[in-house]
């Protein structure tokens, strides 16, 4: 990192350390890249109240979308709940590279979920030309083998689904089944997760950032920080 340049900034108000202290067991994050004229990525942190709405309650402003990003900012979090008594449940994530080793890192005990939609988009992107015309059918089977109620059952569902498409065997094997722990219903449906299977709640607070007009036109990062987060915040304490 250059010096006399800003590599990251973690931020989080007052009430937000409140939320964290109330409804800190279940945590949601994604990062949106580049939404600045500086390239610089912004990672919301989310959780869930207790009725059920979501709670933007921490963000990052950073360069990277590295190992070492990801430490520093999920140690910035963790440090907050610890300032709380807050023990962490589980975290969802999508499969990024860098934010795996991370979270194992920060939150070694926690159980790590992964995002369906990704893992479906990625099924998309690396099966659908190889399979062709069985993709469709491909897809109702592994969401099938997804909900199985057991691990033996699952097991015994995965087998039977190399079997019928081994042009997917491979990337299955490769991708896939090594982190099935963290994404199959069979092991997901021994943690407490407050119902979350994805990273879309935070995905549509991106989405809300996107609506609002904030992307590559803002000429500072500071203009970013007090369009968005800070509206945001002071609209979920006045509800």
């Amino acid at each position: 990192m250059e010096r006399d340049t800003l590599g990251r900034l973690f931020w989080m108000s007052p009430y937000q350390q409140l939320l964290v202290k109330f409804y800190g067991h279940v945590l949601i994050l994604d990062t949106v890249a580049a939404k600045n004229q500086y390239n610089y990525h912004l990672t919301t942190f989310t959780l869930i109240d207790g009725k059920d709405q979501s709670r933007n309650i921490a963000y990052c402003i950073h360069s990277r979308q590295d190992y070492e990003s990801f430490l520093w900012m999920f140690n910035q979090m963790k440090s907050a709940m610890a300032h709380h008594g807050v023990n962490l449940d589980c975290v969802f994530t999508d499969r990024a590279a860098a934010i795996a080793p991370a979270v194992s890192r920060v939150w070694e005990m926690v159980f790590h979920g992964f995002c369906l939609y990704h893992i479906s988009e990625n099924l998309k992107q690396a099966l659908k030309g190889r399979l062709g015309d069985a993709f469709g059918a491909f897809i109702k089977d592994f969401w099938e083998v997804y909900r199985s109620g057991s691990p033996i059952e699952f097991e015994r569902g995965w087998l039977s689904l190399l079997n019928r498409y081994s042009g997917a065997r491979e990337y299955l094997m490769r991708e896939i089944y090594p982190v099935r722990e963290q994404w199959a219903w069979a092991w997901v449906c021994t943690h407490f997760t407050a119902g979350t299977r994805t990273t879309g709640r935070v995905e549509v607070e991106h989405y809300i950032y996107k609506r609002m007009g904030i992307g590559r036109g803002y000429d500072a990062l500071f203009q970013l920080f007090v369009d968005s987060i800070v509206p945001i915040s002071i609209n979920y304490l006045m509800r």
